[in-house]
């Protein structure tokens, strides 16, 4: 080999050497920038709250995930809620449900029952309304208005009301339900006559909506919150809270909309006569 050519494999190999050295180190840079730049987006994820990293951990760990509010999107984890008189899985085969038929077939049935009931036997029994906040029981007051009180029997017997929602709340006066359609113009397909008497109009007392038609009663009733004196004589009253008349102010406090229509409904899950 002669010594011009040694001199160039020498210059060539010094030459590979640099090139190789100035590959790796800028690979070396470009790594540690990729590093700070996620470490940069990460704290930023934490600080606004987004689901990854510590934010995520939080989470899912914490047993008190804070209520969904209205028009706010439940975070995936948390499992959806109960709707307002909905069963659960453990009670859905305890729960009945009846067609329109069969309540019709069970009101004719409590109707000849409820002709032969007297006074007395109604002084009897008190209805109970279990509701999506909790339960109310009411006496009735059928030396007042026995037909009012017989058709309540009658409507709650055959499983008219359960399900049914208090569709009108006015915070102070009054809940109203027992319509069949939720809107507070249906009934059970016939009307009753007016039964007015002294009782007075005061918080508790349970009595009959009706339209400007005194004898236009059908299934729709309200429950006072607060003394009304200019219902009293306009209005049949029949009946008294006896336990649950904090659900009743609960209830009569809930936010309502267009129409005075609970923004949440109301639900009765079930009514019943107790003591029969």
């Amino acid at each position: 080999m002669t010594k011009k050519l040694y001199n160039l494999i020498v210059l060539c190999s010094f030459s590979l050497v640099l090139a190789l050295g100035g590959c790796t180190a800028n690979m070396s840079d470009k790594g540690e920038d990729h590093g700070s730049d996620g470490q940069s987006r990460a704290a930023t994820d934490t600080a606004h709250g987004s689901p990854r990293g510590a934010a995520a951990a939080t989470h899912e760990e914490s047993p008190a995930t804070p209520a969904a509010t209205p028009g706010h999107e439940k975070p995936a984890s948390e499992p959806a809620a109960e709707k307002p008189g909905e069963a659960k899985p453990a009670e859905a085969a305890a729960m009945k449900t009846y067609t329109k038929e069969e309540k019709q077939a069970m009101m004719k049935e409590w109707d000849e029952k409820v002709k032969a009931m007297s006074v007395e036997d109604m002084e009897k029994v008190t209805a109970v309304i279990e509701t999506n906040q909790g339960t109310i029981k009411i006496e009735f007051f059928p030396d007042k208005a026995p037909g009012h009180v017989r058709n309540f029997i009658k409507l709650a017997q055959s499983h008219f009301y359960d399900g049914l929602i208090f569709h009108r709340v006015i915070k102070g006066f009054m809940i109203q339900g027992g319509c069949p359609d939720g809107t507070g113009t249906g009934g059970p397909g016939y009307n009753i006559d007016a039964e007015f008497n002294d009782v007075k109009h005061v918080e508790g007392v349970l009595s009959m909506a009706r339209s400007s038609n005194p004898n236009s009663a059908g299934s729709q009733f309200f429950i006072c919150l607060g003394s009304h004196p200019h219902l009293d004589h306009n209005y049949t009253a029949f009946g008294k809270v006896i336990e649950g008349m904090d659900v009743v102010r609960k209830i009569g406090t809930t936010p309502t909309g267009r129409g005075d229509r609970p923004v949440e409904e109301q639900v009765m899950e079930k009514v019943y006569i107790e003591g029969l």
